[in-house]
């Protein structure tokens, strides 16, 4: 589990490990033979190091470790398998970025006068919600609109100065999932598409049916979907959100 957590760039203490992830902070901790990854919204990811024959899962998004079985959520230990890191790592990313997708483009309301005058000028940012005073956040945010929002927000409701952070903190990280800056492309009604000029990595949320998204993130060159993660490792990664 910390190899697999490296790349967030752990900070280490005595009693925990722990890492930010959209100005959130999330911290590994352990409970009794499990381990858990807490989020500071009380959101939790589960992992049960080793789980035999017959034992079930608490929750669908537990990570239930079987000695020689592997699955969607239930992930082979056996220390012949080369991609152990690898596939918890995957796991582990499939957690974080899910909670991103599914409050992407969500309505933020209710919208204070001072920044609805804003999000009214900003277009390619910002999309009205139809005979409501609410708006979605459908792409990230410069600096300059950063600060201009943070302005705007002056003596409104703590709380919904809040989420508004985190909405901007939120897509601000799906729009870097890479590790740099890519241009982010948003398509009506709540899909979008990424491509990174500097390593070429692409990711996208694509609306399926009415209740299903699919989320798609490959690498430079990705084609295959049969030998993504063979080749590719957990930078392939593909799955779907009920919404």
């Amino acid at each position: 589990i910390r190899r697999a957590l490296e790349r967030y760039k752990l900070s280490e203490q005595t009693d925990n490990v722990s890492f930010n992830w959209a100005t959130q902070k999330i911290v590994l901790q352990q409970e009794k033979y499990d381990w858990l990854l807490k989020h500071e919204n009380d959101k939790f990811l589960k992992i049960v190091p080793i789980a035999w024959y017959g034992q079930s899962t608490e929750k669908f998004d537990d990570i239930i470790c079987y000695p020689e079985v592997s699955s969607t959520t239930n992930h082979s230990i056996s220390p012949l398998n080369l991609y152990v890191v690898e596939r918890m790592g995957s796991l582990i990313d499939e957690w974080l970025i899910k909670q991103l997708v599914t409050s992407y483009a969500k309505p933020l309301r209710p919208i204070p006068n001072g920044l609805k005058a804003l999000t009214d000028k900003w277009t390619e940012q910002f999309e009205s919600v139809p005979n409501t005073n609410d708006v979605k956040l459908i792409t990230p945010l410069n600096e300059e609109q950063n600060l201009a929002v943070k302005n705007a927000l002056i003596g409104t409701n703590d709380n919904f100065r809040k989420s508004i952070d985190f909405a901007i903190a939120k897509i601000t990280t799906l729009s870097q999932l890479c590790g740099h800056k890519a241009q982010f492309s948003y398509t009506p009604p709540n899909n979008f598409f990424c491509q990174c000029n500097e390593c070429g990595s692409t990711w996208s949320v694509e609306t399926m049916t009415n209740q299903v998204r699919k989320f798609s993130m490959t690498p430079k060159n990705g084609s295959d979907s049969e030998k993504g993660f063979t080749w590719s490792g957990r930078n392939w990664l593909e799955f779907e959100i009920y919404v």
